[in-house]
């Protein structure tokens, strides 16, 4: 992905950290997950050089073709963290909306 840099190798480890800790605290029956959404506008992302770039980018290579939202991203959440799934499995790391 251009003008990504470092994000790629943050996310890599953020995965590797909840697979990580599921092996760790799973045994607890502790969850351990993480929602990749793919890029959103916040006040964070306007740091980030190009970003409006990564923006039409994302949009173009994302299987879905609706927009990546707050509120789209949160529900991903809010799923993974209720009874139903957090119960069942110790470990998730799933790709949401349009996250890659």
């Amino acid at each position: 992905m251009p003008h990504y840099n470092v994000m790629g190798v943050a996310k890599a480890a953020l995965e590797a950290s909840v697979r990580y800790l599921a092996a760790d605290l799973g045994k607890d029956n502790i969850a351990s997950m993480r929602v990749s959404a793919g890029p959103i506008k916040t006040l964070a992302a306007a740091g980030i050089g190009d970003f409006t770039y990564m923006l039409k980018w994302n949009e173009l290579i994302r299987r879905c073709r609706r927009p990546v939202s707050l509120e789209k991203s949160a529900a991903s959440a809010l799923y993974l963290v209720s009874d139903n799934v957090a119960l069942r499995s110790p470990a998730r790391c799933t790709t949401s909306i349009s996250g890659y």
